[in-house]
């Protein structure tokens, strides 16, 4: 019977040892040729991925660092297992493994037994990108290996050697650095950027908010239209609150009245209500001392707007200096926690139109029903107390604080129809 090779015509002996023909294909000259050829195209991969901005999907990206993840407990970090292109995306976001303490610590040392130059612009772009927002142990982790790769740094490339050259900039104290730095060569602060090769639009990343802020203090700048063009320039809620601080600080030892008016004014245009807490609130990462002196910048503040308020009532609404010089006592010595103002709307306007308080006190202002009742009242806030001023001859009211008429101006949800609604002349006398 023929078989299959005699149907197809086939010389069995020829192909009966056709696996052992694979070796003479191959030789040892032609797999050093291929692996030249590989060694080439590494090359040229890396060189591709340096010149070229990081594009890659979401969905690569979160492979990866599950892949990390994955290989942390192993400790494995040879490249059998690896890509350069997987380890040039780790280097970028490192920010992935900040809440486990064991993958980031893997990763950094898969990047420092593997590492490549082209691993320089992504922990250059994580660290100043999330300078605020690492905690303080890998950031310092993360910049010794960056300092340490840029002191062993010896090609030729422009952007790495001037980052060698100031490789101190990625420490801790880099931003306080750079800060001096660019007091020294006159450069502006827009220019920061450029002491790290990078265009002026980069002055927006979290790193420049300490450059900023250093920037301004060591300057002494308290020019509002300055640190306005700073503010456009970096409008981080950090950037924003810590210079605050120090302007109030300043003013606090030197300024006088107006200048405090102003800067009360300017503050409520950037930070919102100067009056509320949460203006005020600490921003993410914010360490204590840096707590306590937005919490010390809201006191004074505060107390220079109530400070405007007594003055701009006992001046506008009714013209007493004894009563206005009484209240003033209690408001520098932070006794007096709120304030309301009472009137009609022809009150409001006359307010508005003082320059030290502007519109900043409309929040705090309850229209009455009237349009054009030149009677008003001023309700301050001590202790337990509510404490009732009226801009016409008339007692002083004094309400406890469990009183229904604390909680009609302090929920006045629906208005007041009159001022004559807060006395009650039944009252006992107060002694």
């Amino acid at each position: 019977m023929s078989d299959i090779y005699s149907i197809l015509n086939i010389n069995s002996d020829l192909i009966q040892d056709f696996h052992l023909l694979a070796d003479r294909v191959a030789d040892h000259q032609i797999e050093k040729v291929i692996n030249k050829n590989v060694r080439t195209l590494k090359q040229i991969e890396e060189r591709m991925f340096v010149d070229k901005g990081l594009n890659v999907a979401q969905q690569s990206i979160d492979e990866i660092i599950s892949k990390v993840i994955r290989m942390a407990p192993s400790g494995d970090t040879s490249m059998e297992n690896w890509t350069i292109r997987e380890l040039r995306i780790v280097s970028y976001y490192l920010m992935k493994l900040r809440d486990n303490n064991d993958c980031y610590l893997y990763a950094l040392e898969l990047l420092d037994k593997n590492w490549k130059n082209m691993f320089f612009n992504g922990l250059v772009f994580y660290l100043l990108n999330s300078w605020h927002s690492i905690e303080s142990d890998y950031k310092d982790m993360t910049s010794q290996l960056l300092i340490r790769k840029l002191d062993n740094y010896s090609e030729s490339n422009h952007k790495y050697s001037l980052w060698k050259n100031r490789a101190n900039l990625f420490d801790s104290n880099g931003p306080i650095r750079m800060a001096s730095l660019l007091k020294a060569k006159n450069i502006s602060i827009e220019e920061a950027p450029s002491l790290l090769g990078f265009k002026n639009t980069s002055i927006k990343q979290a790193y420049y908010s300490d450059v900023i802020v250093k920037y301004v203090e060591t300057n002494n700048i308290t020019d509002l239209e300055k640190i306005e063009f700073f503010l456009e320039l970096h409008n981080f809620d950090r950037t924003k609150k810590l210079i605050f601080a120090y302007l109030v600080e300043t003013e606090d030892r030197t300024g006088d009245g107006l200048h405090r008016a102003q800067l009360c004014r300017f503050a409520n245009t950037k930070l919102g209500d100067v009056t509320l807490a949460s203006s005020w609130a600490p921003f993410i990462g914010a360490t204590e001392k840096e707590v306590q002196r937005l919490r010390k910048a809201m006191e004074l503040v505060n107390m220079w707007f109530l400070q405007q308020i007594v003055e701009a009532f006992f001046e506008i609404c009714v013209q007493d200096r004894e009563r206005k010089s009484f209240w003033l006592k209690y408001v520098q010595n932070r006794s007096i926690t709120r304030f309301k103002i009472i009137g009609s709307k022809a009150i409001k306007r006359l307010l508005q139109s003082n320059s030290k308080i502007g519109s900043m006190f409309l929040r705090h202002f309850i229209e009455t029903n009237s349009y054009s009742s030149q009677t008003s009242a001023l309700a301050l806030f001590m202790k337990n107390k509510m404490f009732v001023e009226f801009s016409d001859t008339g007692a002083l009211y004094v309400y406890n604080q469990t009183h229904s008429m604390v909680k009609k101006v302090t929920n006045a949800r629906y208005g007041i129809s009159s001022t004559n609604e807060l006395k009650i002349p039944s009252m006992n006398v107060l002694i």
